[in-house]
């Protein structure tokens, strides 16, 4: 009888700091998906939290985080373009190399490539 009274002191005080704080959940999991490495979708954890608690704390420091994402993120795709850029140059000077580059051309490509294209088309 008071493990059910434990419980549902459990349930209830849960359901109170939720209802003071809408936005903690969300926010909380959008600190999760964040040290996760899923940046997009912690940033649409955050943006719940802010839609929940504009005004608030929580929301705060949650449209505080969303800026902070959206630049990882950005950073992440600007740094997978220089990737796919060089990779790109790397098979273009291949298709036009003489017979005699393509051995030293093939090798640099295979480095410029690794983790863009699948091991079996990079070389």
């Amino acid at each position: 009888m008071a493990e059910r009274w434990i419980l549902l002191g459990s349930a209830l005080a849960t359901l109170v700091s939720v209802g003071c704080n809408p936005a903690k959940g969300d926010y909380e999991h959008c600190l999760e998906l964040e040290k996760a490495g899923k940046l997009e979708e912690a940033s649409k954890a955050c943006e719940a939290a802010v839609q929940k608690d504009p005004t608030g704390p929580t929301g705060k420091a949650a449209q505080d985080k969303i800026g902070k994402l959206q630049a990882r993120i950005v950073d992440q795709l600007a740094g997978e373009l220089k990737k796919n850029n060089a990779c790109t140059q790397a098979q273009l000077a291949l298709i036009d190399a003489k017979p005699e580059d393509k051995a030293r051309l093939t090798k640099d490509r295979e480095e410029k490539c690794k983790g863009v294209l699948p091991s079996s088309s990079a070389k």
